[in-house]
């Protein structure tokens, strides 16, 4: 599946002792995303979206993000494999995945990502 999308930016979001975060969290984390100045309040690289039109590619490989170069090619802003994605949902015309990042080897990290549709059925 592919589409065009605006990207609202990251959070991060703990699951606590290892455990991929639900649903409850996961909404808390996209109300900040929604809320960029409070969200940079939290640290500073929060809810840094792009004003550019991005395309969206999801697939069994994963996850990926490409913003149309001026030359035409597509260049890739986000990569992340499928093993990665820990949690995906839709919220109206917006949807949010959750993509894990290993801190150490014992704990994990998770990154919410906020991305625009054109349409809720396009989400």
């Amino acid at each position: 599946m592919s589409c065009e999308v605006r990207y609202h930016g990251f959070v991060y979001v703990n699951g606590g002792d290892g455990l991929v975060p639900g649903t409850a969290k996961v909404q808390q984390a996209f109300k900040l995303l929604k809320k960029p100045k409070k969200a940079q309040k939290a640290h500073p690289l929060f809810a840094r979206g792009f004003d550019t039109t991005l395309t969206l590619r999801c697939s069994e490989q994963g996850l990926k993000v490409f913003v149309k170069a001026e030359d035409g090619k597509q260049n890739t802003v986000m990569d992340h494999v499928i093993h990665k994605v820990a949690f995906v949902m839709n919220n109206g015309k917006s949807v949010i995945f959750l993509a894990k990042r290993r801190m150490d080897s014992v704990h994990d990290q998770f990154k919410c990502h906020g991305f625009e549709t054109s349409s809720n059925n396009t989400a």
